[in-house]
């Protein structure tokens, strides 16, 4: 890949990349990763089952290490961005309590791969495992002719 950027590939990457923000629910410029991370999470904090409490406990015991609600606040208001940053190996266990990988997502995106739940997997391997049997069956009946012409 050459390492210039094309200005229509430029602009493909921004409306993907504002695309995914609105899914997970940032509202922060395409540039501002932080940001858009803290509204991902605020947004799954607001969709979860759980309270607010709920998640701190689960994510505590998943971490083995104290979470409270006071962090989770912290890690998620606006005014804090610069102070309280969200530690990226907290975000599996949050993603778990929170019932969301859109934080997870949003990071991984940004990095230019793609987040996968278990079940988009397990689709995926689902339909390789069809894909390979319509290749035997054609196969199959490639052989069947081969040996009808031998007859």
């Amino acid at each position: 890949m050459s390492a210039k950027v094309e200005g229509a590939q430029l602009a493909l990457f921004e409306a993907v990349a504002g695309a995914a923000a609105a899914q997970v629910g940032g509202t922060a410029p395409a540039g501002d990763l932080e940001g858009r991370l803290r509204g991902a999470i605020s947004a799954a904090i607001r969709g979860a089952a759980l309270s607010r409490e709920e998640i701190a406990g689960r994510m505590a015991v998943e971490l083995g290490a104290p979470v409270t609600v006071a962090q989770l606040n912290a890690w998620t208001a606006e005014s804090k961005g610069g102070t309280h940053r969200f530690p990226a190996s907290y975000l599996p266990a949050f993603c778990a309590a929170a019932g969301s990988v859109a934080p997870l997502a949003l990071l991984v995106e940004a990095a230019g791969g793609w987040c996968a739940t278990r079940t988009d997997r397990l689709r995926a391997e689902r339909w390789g495992v069809e894909e390979r049997k319509r290749d035997l069956k054609r196969q199959e009946r490639m052989l069947d002719a081969a040996m009808e012409n031998l007859r």
